[in-house]
């Protein structure tokens, strides 16, 4: 798929969703289907809704938001050391597998992890970071998903792009980068150059938190334009 979507906090209603298909040209949808750091609740994400919107013609990207980097102020952070944080980026993975499997999002579908902004300045921080989302990258390999990221664009991105060819990192399938630049495209230089993740592998947020209405559907959204497989 290339084009526009949009994540949202909790995922939209049947109705809300029905209604933004006929009325916009949104045809993605981020959701979050658990993890630690997950701030809303999500009553109305079942199996169900989640085939009901793939047969309505939505893509939904399932996204985990766990354990964040050990220099930031979340309530539930990774190791500093780094191979705790790689077998704990490989626990995250397999109950990141469980939840999409219930869910009814099959393997071979990418999974995003959030990790959100930190200073990646920070070596032991940065490097930590790093040692966990190989782990949850390896991890989802093994259960047959792909591995997507999504981070800031100076921090989580620049530093897996930094590290693309490197023999102690494992590189995720997928990149989705918290950019707010009001740029509809995925453009990311100058932090990732071209011939890193450009064969449908990237998700570009372009704008941050705002409330839309469509269709008679009012939903607070984040605003992404991708092109993916």
């Amino acid at each position: 798929y290339r084009g526009r979507g949009f994540d949202a906090c909790t995922a939209p209603g049947g109705a809300a969703m029905s209604a933004w298909k006929e009325t916009t040209n949104f045809r993605a949808v981020g959701v979050y289907i658990g993890g630690v750091s997950r701030a809303c609740a999500q009553p109305n994400l079942t199996a169900d809704w989640v085939q009901a919107r793939t047969a309505g013609g939505w893509h939904v990207l399932p996204i985990w938001v766990g354990l964040q980097a050990p220099c930031t102020s979340f309530g539930h952070r990774m190791s500093n050391d780094p191979a705790t944080a790689r077998e704990q980026g490989r626990k995250a993975a397999g109950a990141a597998v469980s939840a999409a499997q219930s869910k009814a999002i099959g393997t071979h579908s990418v999974i995003y992890y959030d990790i959100e902004g930190y200073n990646n300045q920070n070596d032991t921080c940065r490097r930590a970071v790093l040692n966990f989302l190989s782990g949850w990258t390896n991890q989802l390999h093994r259960k047959n998903y792909r591995s997507g990221v999504y981070s800031s664009i100076s921090s989580g991105i620049t530093d897996l792009s930094n590290t693309y060819n490197s023999d102690s990192f494992a590189r995720p399938n997928h990149i989705w980068a918290a950019w707010w630049n009001g740029k509809v495209n995925i453009d990311f230089k100058p932090y990732v150059p071209d011939g890193q993740w450009d064969t449908r592998q990237r998700v570009h947020q372009y704008r941050g938190g705002h409330s839309e209405t469509h269709g008679g559907h009012t939903i607070n959204i984040d605003s992404n334009f991708m092109a993916v497989h």
